[in-house]
């Protein structure tokens, strides 16, 4: 299988590159990034790119999967149209261009509670940029939807603090609450991975809990 990810330096995409190159099944992994970074192992091909004119990404190999990875925070944006202009604007141009491809496979990082509709504006961007993508005609498309991201492997303050009392929390988070719990990007990756070498057929929408029981799922199978 041959595979394109873009958002590769971040958090998920980082642990998701790694997953990548040393799974057997995958011969080949194009990396769009912004600027050019030693490729992780020789199944990777760093391919950079002006993320902002990402319709102008130029694709020579047939790709079969395509994992987008994009993401940023409001204060790292620092306005609400740069924070839409990435998780929404630069996501749904990756996608055209990958569909233009005839990829069929598209997994993408979105987030819990996203929709168009909600309260939130960080939410409502994500819901936007699911219902684009719903409407673009892949085979094959899978939305993860994790809650409090762990191990992300920076350091976020704010996060940190809710990261500690979400893990205080686990244990008496069950039934209907278990979305909520936080969760490693190892496993966020590790069931971005089975998505895409499964290929169901249609739209699948992954929340929190369902991504957990994917990685534990996959992780076991892998150790038989």
């Amino acid at each position: 299988m041959r595979c394109i990810v873009i958002g590769g330096t971040g958090a998920v995409g980082k642990v998701l590159l790694n997953q990548l190159a040393a799974n057997p099944n995958i011969d080949k992994i194009i990396s769009v990034q912004r600027r050019e970074t030693e490729a992780i192992n020789k199944k990777v091909e760093v391919l950079v790119a002006d993320l902002q004119n990402l319709q102008q990404l130029k694709l020579t190999d047939e790709i079969d999967a395509a994992f987008c990875c994009l993401g940023t925070t409001i204060k790292k944006a620092k306005s609400k149209a740069n924070f839409e202009a990435i998780d929404y604007q630069m996501v749904v141009d990756f996608a055209n261009v990958v569909l233009k491809k005839n990829v069929k496979s598209f997994s993408v990082v979105s987030s819990m509670g996203a929709k168009k509709n909600a309260l939130v504006f960080y939410n409502q961007v994500k819901g936007k940029m699911e219902e684009t993508l719903k409407a673009m005609g892949f085979v094959s498309i899978g939305i993860f939807r994790p809650s409090l991201l762990i191990n992300r492997g920076d350091f976020r303050f704010g996060e940190k603090v809710g990261e500690v009392i979400m893990m205080m929390l686990s244990p008496v988070l069950r039934g209907p609450f278990k979305k909520f719990a936080a969760i490693s990007v190892k496993k966020v990756a590790t069931a971005m991975v089975w998505n895409a070498l499964t290929n169901p057929f249609g739209l699948r929408i992954y929340e929190s809990d369902q991504i957990h029981a994917i990685a534990e799922f996959s992780s076991r199978k892998g150790k038989a």
